[in-house]
């Protein structure tokens, strides 16, 4: 880990922040939700709190709403995006959180059947991803309309409902934890590549997101009483290894491969108490963020990174 790859091969990395934790939630730096932007639920959103529960920020000028399922079983699902005046565009349950294994709902017009090129009309799409290509049409179309209206002053604003499990292995079932999402825009309503007018979040579609007033403390403590904000935590640079990054024929690599790496967190930990001098208290550290470690030399090189955790009996195993 003390090995820096040379910054034109350096691989994906993370900077973890470590503190000890004394209450129950992690101390994370404060989440500004949409409402505290003043962006949700306004006229020109085309959402109502009485129909839709939550509304969440997932990128700036992207606005998700949703009603958790009901009764029926049936969940709400709505997008807006104010500077979004023309193309389609879509919100997904992203699997791991690629495109590969995505289940895509895509909202946008389409030819009357039978109609005139000036005849168009809004539909819902249910599409998934089994590779790194355009999204198919679903076998069963699980999703249905409820409105959408796209104008140069207000946007795009749409809203679907949808099975919370519709039984299609095609689809992801909404479930109570917090899942890997996707939005993307296209520039033309025939459905096709999104260049990069899209990113990836993370929601809980059966929950209220995340709040600073409530869900997140603003003034963590540590289990001896002292200052546990982010300026106070202590970071970690977990490197991998020195690794080539290689061009395939034609200057792209089209098998897109990732590059593995273990790290023992026992030993991360020791290495990081013989270095700092400071032991944990009751032998205990937790990690409380992360973020990549990415220079202006390497950036052109990341594309993403996925961490897992396994516990030690797995790790002797090799799962």
């Amino acid at each position: 880990m003390k090995n820096r790859a040379h910054p034109a091969a350096l691989a994906p990395a993370a900077r973890l922040l470590l503190g000890l934790a004394a209450t129950s939630k992690s101390p994370l730096l404060p989440l500004a939700s949409a409402e505290e932007f003043g962006a949700c639920f306004n006229s020109a959103s085309g959402f109502s709190k009485d129909v839709w529960s939550h509304c969440q920020s997932v990128a700036p000028g992207i606005y998700m709403y949703y009603t958790p399922a009901n009764e029926d079983g049936n969940v709400l699902l709505g997008l807006h995006a104010p500077s979004h005046s023309e193309g389609w565009s879509s919100l997904a349950l992203a699997g791991n959180g690629g495109m590969k294994g995505a289940s895509q709902i895509v909202v946008r017009k389409v030819k009357e059947d039978n109609g005139s090129s000036d005849d168009m009309v809004w539909v819902a799409e249910d599409r998934y991803s089994d590779a790194y290509a355009t999204p198919s049409m679903d076998d069963s179309q699980d999703v249905k309309l409820l409105f959408a209206r796209q104008d140069e002053e207000d946007g795009t604003s749409w809203g679907v409902a949808l099975r919370a499990d519709s039984c299609d292995e095609q689809d992801y079932p909404v479930v109570d934890r917090s899942v890997w999402m996707h939005w993307a825009l296209g520039s033309s309503h025939d459905f096709g590549f999104h260049g990069g007018n899209r990113g990836q979040f993370h929601a809980n579609l059966m929950q209220p997101p995340p709040s600073s007033s409530a869900d997140i403390p603003l003034e963590p403590r540590s289990a001896n009483g002292g200052d546990a904000s982010a300026e106070a935590l202590e970071a970690v640079d977990v490197l991998m290894p020195d690794v080539d990054v290689v061009m395939g024929d034609g200057g792209s690599d089209p098998t897109n491969p990732y590059i593995c790496s273990f790290f023992d967190m026992e030993g991360l930990k020791r290495e990081h108490e013989i270095e700092t001098g400071h032991q944990a208290e009751d032998d205990k550290v937790h990690i409380v963020s992360f973020s990549p470690v990415v220079d202006s030399v390497s950036e052109e090189y990341v594309h993403h990174m996925i961490l897992y955790a396994c516990d030690e009996a797995s790790a002797q195993n090799g799962g």
